[in-house]
């Protein structure tokens, strides 16, 4: 058991809550976990919304922000030198620095420990963490269209490199390095670089639990949903690097055949006028289609209403670190159809807790959902054993107290 000395911790996120991505729910589950356990945290992002107040708390964290806002790359390195001006000017109110990415912003706990001498945990969340941000191999996604070739050329040849340079360097001065899956860890060990720890995404197992049947039944009610209906259910942003246009030609294909059961597709979320949003996309290809049981149900405050309601949660994403809304999906015993990728496969055991298929394969997907729309007693079994992986591996409490061994090790 970790030490129950109180510590004095300062999580430092890029963007953080009412913005509800998968990093910054985990930066806040875990927040308010050691508020609970009573350990003091407070919060360093920045004001990335102009209605964002500056300073503010939430079930006693305190969140300060810096005045740095929007989501584009300009903005995320105008917070750098501000950052490390509070956290050197603050330095007395927290004993280490949680640092949830390799962001611009993360990059000040580097640049003021030089002064303060305070250690910093480093949360690795993607394996292409050495990569400009949002890029495979750092060129601009697909899809994006908007990018010259100049500018191609020029972050390859130029900025890519210098931001390897400076998350190389952000990763070897860490006191700790929290790798949250197996791939992230050897992408960090084949790059020679240390004091990696194994530590997952948590998920709260008491919050996100399974619905009885009469709890699902009056879900779906409220809902608006049959129970003669087989649910699937999509969370997260539209975004390229999710594949939903692999998803939406895959369901086009399911739907037109003979094993087809009556079924409906919701998908949660929306672009968030993000440069690499594909919902205008996404919307033309269900018209085309004339996907009328494909819902768009957009940003809503009650996820866990639809998973619980729902059958089946699909994944079709072409990287993933470790998915926060696959893992609330199997908290709530729901099966995975998820894709083929390392990330996933840290989640879900093929044809035991889930479906794993071809990221690039629409046909192999629409395979998955019709072998779970029609096979209610294996839908079951997989969304029972998938509510025990997370008990097991992943509940919050247990993430937590590793954590906190973690931070104990390095103030020690």
């Amino acid at each position: 058991m970790p030490d129950e000395k109180k510590k004095n911790i300062l999580m430092l996120i890029d963007q953080f809550y009412p913005v509800v991505g998968g990093a910054e729910q985990q930066a806040l589950r875990l927040s308010l976990k050691l508020i609970r356990k009573g350990h003091r945290v407070i919060v360093l992002t920045r004001r990335s919304r102009e209605d964002l107040r500056d300073t503010e708390n939430l079930d006693g964290l305190t969140i300060h922000r810096l005045s740095a806002t929007g989501v584009s790359g300009a903005s995320k390195l105008k917070s750098t030198l501000p950052a490390a001006r509070w956290l050197i000017r603050h330095r007395h109110d927290y004993d280490l620095v949680h640092c949830h990415g390799v962001n611009p912003l993360e990059w000040s706990a580097m640049l003021a420990g030089l002064i303060t001498k305070k250690p910093y945990v480093l949360k690795i969340p993607l394996s292409n963490f050495l990569n400009y941000a949002g890029a495979k191999d750092g060129f601009i996604m697909p899809a994006s269209g908007k990018v010259s070739f100049f500018s191609r050329i020029t972050r390859l040849l130029f900025i890519l490199p210098i931001l390897k340079f400076v998350r190389k360097n952000l990763i070897r001065r860490a006191g700790r390095v929290l790798a949250i899956s197996p791939e992230i860890k050897d992408t960090l060990n084949k790059n020679g670089l240390k004091n990696i720890s194994d530590l997952p995404n948590g998920i709260d197992t008491d919050f996100f639990a399974p619905a009885t049947p009469d709890e699902k039944a009056a879900l779906r009610n409220r809902l608006g949903l049959s129970t003669e209906t087989v649910v699937f259910v999509y969370s997260g942003r539209l975004a390229v690097e999710k594949n939903l246009t692999t998803l939406l030609t895959a369901w086009n294909h399911y739907r037109r055949r003979s094993g087809y059961v009556e079924s409906k597709l919701i998908l949660l979320g929306t672009g968030r006028g993000q440069y690499y949003s594909t919902e205008k996309e996404l919307r033309q290809m269900a018209s085309d289609y004339i996907l009328n049981d494909v819902i768009f149900a957009g940003a809503v405050d009650n996820v866990i209403d639809y998973l619980r309601a729902a059958d089946v949660f699909i994944l079709p994403s072409l990287w993933e670190g470790m998915s926060n809304a696959l893992l609330e999906a199997m908290a709530c015993g729901l099966p995975a159809i998820a894709s083929d990728i390392p990330g996933n496969r840290a989640l879900v055991e093929h044809e035991k807790s889930g479906l794993l298929f071809d990221p690039g394969s629409p046909k192999i997907l629409a395979d998955c959902l019709e072998c779970l729309a029609g096979e209610p007693l294996f839908r079951a079994a997989l969304g029972k054993r998938a509510r025990e992986i997370t008990e097991e591996k992943f509940s919050l409490q247990k993430i937590t107290e590793r954590l906190l061994d973690e931070y104990q090790k390095l103030l020690a």
